[in-house]
């Protein structure tokens, strides 16, 4: 085989490979939505951040539309794999953890990153 198949080959192998690689998805939550929608646009959003992270991949990105987020499926959430939680606006989104829990535990070696949002009560 010349330089320029095995050349050819490498290039063709590695676009294959790669071809069968994900990549992150969004998730979208509201307060107005449910936790039987699929969450992958903002016309079908999650109800719950508890929903959210259960659905979410490691690498996915969980995005919050302006609200207050309260109740058990909205604090005491344990992140196990790497997100990143990303509100709408910094005083608009509002994680409401009533005193009661925290708002999330995250595992060791997991990457979590929160971003234009409140957590108060916590």
């Amino acid at each position: 085989m010349n330089k320029r198949n095995l050349f050819l080959l490498c290039v063709l192998g590695a676009a294959f490979i790669l071809s069968g690689t994900s990549s992150a998805a969004d998730i979208y939550v509201s307060t107005a939505g449910s936790d039987d929608n699929d969450g992958l646009s903002w016309d079908t959003p999650k109800a719950t951040i508890r929903n959210a992270t259960l659905t979410a991949s490691s690498g996915d990105s969980i995005w919050l539309a302006d609200g207050e987020y309260t109740g058990d499926d909205n604090r005491g959430i344990t992140i196990d794999r790497n997100l990143t939680l990303t509100g709408q606006s910094t005083t608009g989104t509002v994680i409401n953890c009533g005193y009661l829990l925290r708002a999330f535990t995250v595992n060791d070696g997991v990457s979590f990153l929160l971003r234009n949002l409140t957590v108060k009560k916590g």
